[in-house]
């Protein structure tokens, strides 16, 4: 996937849409379009799929990039490991539609979920890279509506500081993303926001009373000083949070499905996690 200064944002969307064609969606996946309160997105179901728990997928692509079209492979998997459905939507996409609006879609499909009957008790939002972000920024927005809050939250590789200025953008060793492509993507993101601003960049929030976290990220990623900020973070106002770190792995490992043990493993503790079971236990 290119980057560079000389890229155009729509090569990196073709690059990307490109990129996922990879993944093969099973034949037992059905898929229908909705729309979630104005925001278009893919309701996702599998035979697996029990009634009242569903998931909230808010995919990946620095806010400027992907859709829910490269993503249904992937979230079908962690619907049919969840037992849940998914929506998995298309929030607008930057630099035509800066902060908040990414954000403001997200929590419009969280009320969407709660108007049709769905308790917030049994909805997880979860997402990764960006969408891990957006997964706390929304959590924060619907904690401060003094809306229900969803039952747990998934943020894997998790981009939350929009400064890109943690140390592990010098030690990460990944070939998906680097400091210079998550810069520049913040800058189409943010407008004139300062990459301070709490509801963009989600690690500089208040997360009293946020629901409890699973972070996942793998070793190699630029992004594992964010992962790790977030839990110290999380930890700090008292949130319960885990932190799981697998060797070896570069962004997006969560695409490669049963092509990577990692991948697996990372499917079935993210089913543990949305069904409240302790690490060494199964549902």
């Amino acid at each position: 996937m290119p980057t560079g200064d000389g890229v155009s944002v729509l090569a990196r969307r073709e690059a990307y849409r490109l990129w996922c064609r990879q993944f093969i969606i099973e034949h037992d996946v059905k898929v229908a379009t909705v729309n979630a309160d104005g925001t278009p997105a893919r309701w996702i179901t599998v035979p697996e799929s029990k009634p009242g728990r569903v998931l909230l997928y808010l995919h990946g692509g620095a806010y400027v990039v992907g859709g829910s079209e490269g993503h249904v492979e992937m979230v079908s998997r962690f619907a049919r490991s969840c037992g849940a459905a998914a929506l998995l939507i298309d929030y607008p996409l930057a630099p035509e539609n800066p902060f908040p609006a990414a954000r403001r879609s997200s929590t419009r499909a969280f009320q969407w979920l709660l108007s049709q009957g769905y308790e917030a008790s049994q909805v997880t939002i979860c997402g990764e890279s960006a969408g891990g972000g957006l997964t706390i920024s929304t959590a924060v927005a619907v904690r401060d509506a003094a809306l229900p809050l969803p039952g747990s939250l998934v943020a894997m590789s998790p981009w939350v500081d929009l400064t890109c200025t943690n140390p592990a953008f010098e030690t990460g060793n990944d070939s998906f993303v680097s400091r210079e492509s998550l810069k520049a993507s913040a800058g189409h993101y943010l407008g004139t926001t300062p990459a301070t601003d709490p509801s963009a960049s989600p690690l500089f929030a208040d997360l009293t009373g946020l629901p409890r976290l699973l972070i996942q990220v793998g070793s190699q990623e630029v992004l594992r000083g964010d992962a790790e900020a977030l839990a110290r973070a999380a930890e700090a106002v008292g949130v319960e949070v885990s932190l799981s770190v697998f060797e070896g792995m570069p962004h997006l490992w969560h695409h490669f499905g049963s092509q990577l043990e990692a991948s697996v493993d990372a499917l079935v503790e993210v089913a543990d996690h949305v069904h409240g079971i302790p690490r060494g236990e199964s549902w």
